[in-house]
């Protein structure tokens, strides 16, 4: 993974908490009720099933993304500030 910057976190939390985002979900919900009202229809193959079934799935963990790619992020960054405070030398205090 590529080192990410606070500042790129930081956009990712502002899209997030954005209007925009709020509309994406919207939409994303009305897709997934038709997709739902869609399966019900009685002669469906089971290969269009699986795919239905797929993409609701799909849809139930796409507005969960941001929040588990901000984490993975902020635990890089966290790994990457130990492993540098490990690897400076340690000083003794002086009495």
């Amino acid at each position: 993974m590529t080192q990410v910057t606070t500042h790129e976190i930081q956009e990712l939390e502002k899209l997030v908490a954005s209007d925009g985002w709020l509309i994406l979900l919207r939409l994303l919900e009305e897709d997934r009720q038709a997709a739902i009202q869609a399966l019900a229809e009685p002669r469906l193959s089971q290969d269009l099933i699986d795919y239905r079934r797929g993409a609701l799935y799909a849809s139930l963990q796409f507005p969960l993304l941001p929040h588990k790619v901000i984490e993975q992020l902020r635990n890089a960054e966290l790994f990457r500030q130990a492993a540098e405070n490990k690897s400076k030398p340690k000083t003794e205090a002086k009495p």
